[in-house]
């Protein structure tokens, strides 16, 4: 690119000049802008194709799965015991699950996998080999949990033991039924992974291994004062699951007892997401910029929401911390989700300022269309709609037209069906 100057004068012939910059650009300088500008645009289509699936962390039970359905999540981490389930209890499970259309994103597996104790190393690693075996079978990608610590050991003498007993006990089974193990960053248990110095540490002692990476939950390193969407930032390829938890910082007793407060007042708590002192756009953002296209599950463990369970099932008060959560978080994340139904393969629509659009069984609400060509009704007041449209990762692309009362025609896969009762006057966004 080449730049000329030059001083004319103006019109009018006075003695004032101005100066015109003449700008030659050369055929070099267009080829080597190309790269950049295709760059650009492809973080630009990146971005806008983020399409994150939204759940819970939870106990298993039919109740809870019937919930986070009919709530209109898409996803799950559960908690399940393997030594309690046999191949016959699995296979039930298994069949449930897909029933539901939920994704289950990982399996919790807490506790030290490099204990002192060698019956207790030998008990944790056993367990978490029976946990990598029980993902296999239910086509669960991820365990999750703390990554071992040896008290009192140099970081890297601990990161030594970890990768040696890793590779020995858990990637064998992890290259068999294509599981990655997880670390969250919890400072408060067996854990050298509690932030990026771990995170740094143990990725380049592993290399480039597949069978590991990080479940991030923001809330850990907010109360370690460390900045939750710079380390997202830094560390964005080895995010394979999402807890959604805030962290409230007390400062009315930080400020007057400090974060080791002599009369052990607690300085901060765990809260649903909304409540705390997370920037949840900032990591959105990043998240979003990374093409993260994985699973984020609310982790409940606000005590204004408790008790969380009665036997294995949420109690009234602790669905309410669910729901306070995912309507915060509709304001961020992407809102509109088609969920199959795997019993007829049809789809239910969760509306953008919340509520179901479809029943599970229809109700006094649920227009009763007859017969009409280009659909089929199903024997229970339902109009089903034949889609030649696209559903991609369980988002709905557009809303095709009004083809009933309150009925809406929505994009589907090519063959199946589909349909949405909606309010006649409820805008929906594709």
């Amino acid at each position: 690119m080449h730049a000329g100057v030059q001083r004319v004068p103006p019109c009018g012939a006075a003695p004032r000049c101005c100066i015109v910059i003449f700008v030659t650009i050369t055929r070099r300088t267009i080829l080597a802008a190309l790269p950049a500008a295709a760059a650009a645009q492809a973080q630009r289509a990146r971005t806008q194709s983020w399409k994150p699936k939204l759940g819970v962390l939870c106990e298993y039970s039919d109740a809870n799965l019937e919930f986070v359905k009919a709530e209109g999540f898409t996803s799950m981490q559960l908690r399940l015991n393997p030594d309690r389930l046999d191949d016959a209890a699995i296979a039930v499970l298994k069949d449930k699950i897909q029933r539901s259309g939920l994704y289950v994103s990982a399996l919790a597996v807490d506790g030290n996998h490099i204990d002192p104790d060698p019956a207790r190393r030998a008990k944790q690693n056993e367990y978490a080999a029976k946990c990598i075996e029980l993902c296999g079978k239910l086509g669960i990608p991820n365990i999750g949990g703390q990554s071992g610590t040896i008290k009192g050991q140099p970081l890297s003498a601990q990161v030594d033991e970890i990768v040696r007993v890793y590779t020995e006990k858990y990637f064998p089974l992890c290259e068999k039924h294509k599981v990655r193990v997880l670390w969250e960053p919890y400072a408060g248990g067996p854990n050298v992974a509690t932030g990026p110095v771990g995170w740094e540490a143990l990725f380049k002692a592993f290399g480039n291994s597949p069978h590991v990476g990080l479940q991030f939950d923001p809330s850990h390193l907010i109360w370690q004062f460390m900045d939750p969407v710079a380390a997202a930032r830094e560390f964005a390829d080895k995010i394979y699951d999402v807890h959604l938890k805030d962290t409230e910082i007390l400062w009315h007793v930080v400020r007057r007892a400090g974060i080791q407060p002599v009369n052990r007042a607690s300085w901060w708590r765990f809260r649903v997401p909304g409540y705390g002192s997370m920037d949840w756009k900032g990591f959105f953002s990043v998240l979003a910029e990374a093409g993260y296209q994985g699973a984020m599950n609310i982790e409940n463990e606000d005590e204004f929401f408790y008790p969380p369970y009665s036997e294995r099932d949420f109690t009234e008060q602790y669905k309410r911390g669910f729901r306070v959560a995912h309507e915060f978080l509709k304001t961020l994340v992407p809102p509109v989700t088609a969920y199959e139904d795997s019993h007829d393969h049809t789809y239910s629509l969760r509306l953008p300022g919340g509520g179901w659009a479809d029943r599970a069984a229809p109700g006094p609400d649920w227009p009763r269309l007859p017969e009409r060509s280009g659909g089929r009704g199903d024997g229970g007041g339902r109009r089903r709609i034949q889609a030649g449209g696209i559903c991609e990762g369980g988002r709905l692309f557009s809303i095709r037209r009004a083809v009933g009362p309150g009925l809406h025609r929505c994009a589907a896969t090519p063959g199946r069906s589909i349909y949405a009762a909606v309010h006649p006057r409820r805008q929906i966004r594709g």
